[in-house]
């Protein structure tokens, strides 16, 4: 009875996340409605505390915030930066299988939308490009390949101190 549960739940938070990437879509297009960014961010929220509710919840909840952080709601990416997701994710404290290209736009979203990259330090900014780097250079997909640039790109969108340890580091001279 309690894997139905889990099983009903899992396809829940699944569902939720799709929605909530169609409206963020949607938002982009038409404006949906500003009471939705109240529930967008109570739903980034939501995705926060379930992941670590049960591990098989991870990728499930990991999609959905990369779905949710496709916003241009800050609030979204307040809940996102409180809750730590994005630091556990780059020191590999999550097994995920599923949706690496999710993920990694995730981050992206993530370094673009913070609103005082200042708060990104240097012991963090090298983390994010030697995650990042790990798929540049050994991934064989090339939207992956393409995901990570672009995530990284992002960050030399932060400060001079963030583009310099993207520059030095030895990614460029493979690009």
């Amino acid at each position: 009875e309690q894997a139905i549960v889990k099983c009903i739940l899992r396809h829940s938070l699944f569902l939720l996340s799709t929605i909530t990437g169609y409206l963020n879509y949607d938002s982009q297009i038409n404006k949906v409605d500003a009471k939705f960014a109240q529930t967008e961010a109570e739903i980034a929220k939501m995705f926060c505390t379930f992941i670590d509710a049960d591990p098989c919840f991870v990728n499930d909840c990991l999609y959905g915030l990369a779905k949710v952080s496709n916003s241009t709601n800050q609030r979204v990416h307040s809940v996102i930066f409180e809750s730590g997701i994005v630091r556990r994710i780059i020191k590999n404290e999550f097994h995920f299988d599923n949706f690496l290209n999710d993920i990694i736009r995730l981050i992206g979203n993530y370094l673009s939308n913070i609103e005082n990259s200042n708060i990104i330090d240097k012991i963090f900014s090298k983390e994010i490009i030697t995650f990042l780097g790990g798929y540049i250079v050994n991934s064989g997909d090339s939207s992956i390949v393409h995901d990570s640039l672009w995530a990284l790109s992002n960050m030399c969108c932060g400060t001079e101190e963030q583009m310099t340890l993207v520059i030095d580091s030895n990614l460029v001279p493979l690009l």
